[in-house]
């Protein structure tokens, strides 16, 4: 603890935890933020805030650059960011958000990890579940019986289509795709 002369009044004490507290710049940890689990192929937006350790204060002063990695190889990621602090409209003042796209159904993480010093990093558990399939089962959409179940047979396209009594001419069940005339 410091004791400094304040404006010739008296002693303030002063402490470098506190200040550090007032002016945190340089974060412990990266922190995500986000909602519900991701679904394959679809943009999933999430926030990455730095954080300092005294009482997990967000280090608004914060200007290092992170760099995005996933357990999902076939993810795509956000580019490298620059971390900017201060005033005005461009600044992000240690917390942005982002959106990756991860392809792999299952649990995958992402890690955001500042580039020179990588002890300043974290990382989030996202659970990606399948993409739906907009024709449904047995070739319909949901829009009054009308879908169409599209085939790929030895490199020739094929679409089979629903008709309007909900009635498919194709359905696909346990992978055994069926049909009807």
């Amino acid at each position: 603890m410091l004791l400094a002369l304040v404006g010739g009044l008296g002693l303030a004490a002063t402490s470098p935890q506190l200040a550090h507290a007032a002016t945190c710049t340089t974060p412990d940890t990266l922190t995500f933020t986000a909602s519900g689990p991701a679904t394959a192929g679809a943009a999933y937006t999430f926030t990455v805030t730095a954080q300092c350790s005294n009482g997990h204060k967000t280090a608004t002063g914060y200007s290092g650059t992170v760099h995005f990695t996933s357990s999902d190889g076939q993810a795509t990621l956000p580019a490298n960011y620059p971390f900017t602090s201060g005033n005005g409209n461009s600044k992000d003042n240690g917390s942005a958000s982002f959106s990756a796209t991860l392809k792999t159904v299952g649990l995958q993480s992402l890690t955001a990890t500042d580039t020179l010093h990588s002890s300043i990093t974290g990382k989030q558990d996202v659970a990606v579940n399948p993409a739906t399939n907009p024709g449904g089962t047995g070739g319909t959409n949901g829009n009054g019986g009308q879908g169409t179940i599209k085939l790929e047979v030895g490199g020739q396209d094929f679409e089979v289509d629903g008709n309007a009594n909900n009635e498919p001419k194709a359905a696909c069940v346990n992978g055994k795709i069926t049909f009807n005339t």
